[in-house]
């Protein structure tokens, strides 16, 4: 059993038999995003209000932007290191991406949950334009034994040509007290997915029957 950090929501992931795919363009999927910042992860757009002119924020896990030396503590106003984000990350649809800036990051964390709070120099009414459809968050956590899926970016163990948004299937094994080095991650799902690669972090984890992340 492997236990690892990379994945938004879920902290604890066995790998399990079926494979990781490519996926072509899907609307619904747009907003999932490749994320350069320290290095290559993934995140996910959310709007929070509906108005055109509110900012953009994606949801990514905290290590992407603090990096593994940041223990247990809450970070601010972290810099953005010139960092980018690309949405409609699928293989098909290269003529469409195109780099949106970094503008800020509000908020990362590793204590008690791996995640960060990113705004990107834009807004909704261009990400419209760009036909860029943000997730929907559940209003419940999962349970054990609900099936699940993560899309995301991977890099490593990927061939070069492979490297865009993938889909893995997943199960709830169960909800953990995860303690891995210096963090300790509170109620994480702990999941059998199939072939989650380096990359993937701040996938976001989506319920198969609600497609909610």
């Amino acid at each position: 059993m492997r236990f690892t950090g990379l994945i938004l929501l879920a902290a604890a992931i066995e790998a399990g038999p079926a494979p990781s795919r490519l996926l072509r363009s899907r609307p619904e999927f747009s907003g999932v995003a490749r994320l350069r910042v320290m290095g290559t992860c993934t995140a996910f757009a959310i709007r929070p209000r509906p108005s055109a002119e509110a900012p953009v924020y994606v949801l990514t896990n905290g290590h992407c932007v603090l990096g593994g030396s940041v223990q247990n503590q809450v970070e601010t106003n972290i810099p953005a290191r010139n960092g980018t984000v690309t949405f409609d990350y699928f293989f098909d649809a290269r003529v469409r991406q195109a780099p949106v800036p970094i503008k800020s990051i509000p908020y990362g964390t590793l204590k008690g949950l791996d995640v960060a709070v990113v705004e990107l120099d834009t807004t909704w009414a261009r990400m419209d334009e760009m036909r860029v459809h943000p997730v929907t968050l559940a209003e419940a956590p999962l349970r054990r034994g609900e099936e699940v899926y993560t899309i995301g970016a991977p890099v490593n163990g990927v061939p070069t040509e492979e490297q865009w948004l993938r889909r893995s299937d997943c199960a709830v094994e169960a909800i953990a007290q995860l303690a891995e080095g210096p963090w300790k991650f509170h109620d994480a799902m702990r999941l059998r997915c199939g072939a989650v690669f380096g990359g993937a972090s701040g996938s976001p984890v989506f319920d198969k029957r609600t497609n909610r992340v």
